[in-house]
């Protein structure tokens, strides 16, 4: 906490839980071919599966330039009411929601079990984040631009799908484009999908990416998008 507040992170709505509980820490090995091996230290319940929709205050929303989650709180209550209170209170508020889907398919007990849950959520969020392998068990799709089509008519202003090597697919009610990856020699990959969105939010956020004049989307009362002027062109390769 403190290596957080020394870095600027305002940690005022941070929720502390006794021992036994404790916060889940994640361990990953690297195979010499790339693969990825992950070991889990937590506690049944964990501490971040203990967030409810009491602890999600209003003032903690108001203000922010996003809210963002991923499907794993979704996985059980309270956590999965939290999110839903988070998504609720900034659709009232006008702060956009960002969902970067993160499906772990073996946390869960089935793909139809983890639709179901990720599904209403997808009608709350203005920006959706999608891997390409999450496309066909979520959209019964494997084609990027027909997945954003689905989110896009469903009232998300935009859509990425991260394509690994192949670089990324993004789409608007207005425009839609890929770029292609850095040429790099890939060491680890933890973190990157992350890393990915993040660096799109902020530049988001620092061109006034809530609303107002400089704003990038508004919602209709429909539930449908409607593009505004977005902060700087997107282009393809």
């Amino acid at each position: 906490m403190r290596a957080l507040e020394d870095e600027g992170v305002d940690v005022s709505a941070v929720r502390r839980r006794e021992p036994p509980t404790r916060t889940s820490i994640a361990f990953v090995e690297i195979s010499d071919d790339g693969d990825r091996a992950f070991t889990f230290y937590r506690s049944s319940p964990a501490a971040d599966e203990m967030l409810s929709p009491e602890d999600v205050a209003r003032e903690t929303v108001s203000g922010a330039s996003f809210v963002n989650f991923g499907s794993i709180p979704l996985l059980r209550e309270p956590s999965r009411g939290a999110v839903h209170r988070f998504a609720q209170l900034a659709n009232e508020l006008s702060v956009p929601v960002a969902f970067d889907v993160n499906l772990r398919d073996h946390l869960w007990e089935s793909t139809a079990a983890a639709r179901e849950a990720v599904d209403p959520l997808l009608d709350r969020s203005r920006i959706v984040k999608l891997g390409h392998e999450e496309l066909r068990p979520l959209l019964e799709t494997d084609d990027p631009a027909e997945a954003a089509r689905l989110l896009l008519g469903r009232g998300a202003s935009l859509v990425l799908v991260s394509l690994g090597a192949d670089g990324a697919f993004y789409a608007t009610d207005g425009f839609q484009g890929d770029v292609p990856a850095f040429p790099i020699e890939a060491v680890d990959a933890t973190g990157a999908g992350d890393a990915f969105l993040a660096a799109t939010l902020v530049r988001l956020a620092d061109a006034g990416g809530r609303g107002g004049k400089r704003g990038w989307c508004e919602r209709r009362p429909s539930g449908a998008a409607r593009r505004a002027p977005w902060p700087a062109p997107l282009s393809g390769p």
